[in-house]
């Protein structure tokens, strides 16, 4: 089950980890390595809790296990380099049909304050998610706030249009 979410998340621009519901990390996306100043090798099988710290007055994230409500709050970062950073956490358990599943984790900034430069390498992220989509043979897109920000070709065309017609509508 957890194989789509995988990949989902590696490509994700923003700060998120995959885990099983032990809190095991599965995967996490470039944004996520970025920020933390960790290599896929040295994120994937640690215990989220060494990564991320949920205050003790708030319910940890593993109380979202089994629930359709996600659990959020602010959390301390760990960089590899000892250094913490503040972030809001979104935590929600998916579940398969056969009672399966793995808790996504997702990171924003709490109080502004990440930097610009500590934010750069999700540049480069938001490259990688575009390569993949426009890899794809599949219609896909990015929108906000109801408008087009990116898609590749095969959704544009699955419309009759050219993506540069249809960004920003």
């Amino acid at each position: 089950m957890t194989g789509n979410f995988e990949r989902l998340v590696q490509f994700s621009p923003s700060p998120v980890a995959l885990t099983e519901r032990s809190g095991k990390v599965i995967a996490t996306s470039h944004a996520f390595q970025s920020l933390l100043r960790l290599t896929p090798e040295s994120a994937q099988g640690v215990n989220i809790d060494t990564l991320a710290t949920w205050p003790a007055s708030e319910p940890h994230w593993s109380h979202a296990t089994g629930e359709a409500s996600p659990r959020i709050s602010d959390v301390t970062l760990w960089r590899s380099d000892g250094e913490t950073r503040r972030a809001r956490a979104t935590a929600v358990t998916l579940s398969g049909p056969d009672g399966s599943g793995c808790v996504m984790h997702h990171y924003v900034p709490a109080n502004g304050e990440w930097t610009p430069q500590s934010l750069r390498p999700l540049a480069n992220t938001i490259d990688l998610q575009a390569f993949a989509m426009d890899a794809t043979l599949e219609g896909m897109a990015i929108l906000r706030n109801e408008s087009y920000v990116y898609m590749n070709t095969a959704h544009a065309h699955m419309y009759g249009w050219e993506p540069a017609e249809l960004i920003g509508l």
